[in-house]
């Protein structure tokens, strides 16, 4: 089966490992810095998230192996946009370790 090379999946795909890689960096204490980076990477990870969803669905056709194909590529995203918001639950905690100050990482990067 031909499917095609979507850059929006190998994006999402770079950006969870990249995601993880800060999160090994950031848990020896480097500071907040990284954890707020941990937020930003999970917001892009989101949004390409929502774009392989979209993609899937302007999917139609005949062709029931790339329709199942999409379907995949749909569920491999949702995992990898579930690890980067484990990642930044993980980096929330990791501050309040070294810290002793709960903060929403999203929230303030936001500020």
């Amino acid at each position: 089966m031909d499917v095609p090379r979507d850059p929006g999946f190998e994006t999402a795909a770079g950006a969870g490992d990249e995601l993880l890689g800060l999160l090994l960096i950031g848990s020896d204490g480097c500071g907040n810095a990284l954890a707020l980076d941990l937020s930003r990477q999970d917001d892009t990870i989101d949004a390409m998230n929502r774009e392989i969803f979209r993609r899937a669905i302007d999917i139609g056709g005949e062709d029931a192996d790339l329709r199942e194909w999409a379907m995949s590529m749909v569920l491999v995203s949702r995992a990898l946009e579930r690890i980067g918001d484990n990642a930044v639950d993980i980096g929330e905690q990791t501050v309040f370790v070294v810290t002793g100050l709960f903060r929403e990482l999203g929230e303030e990067r936001a500020r």
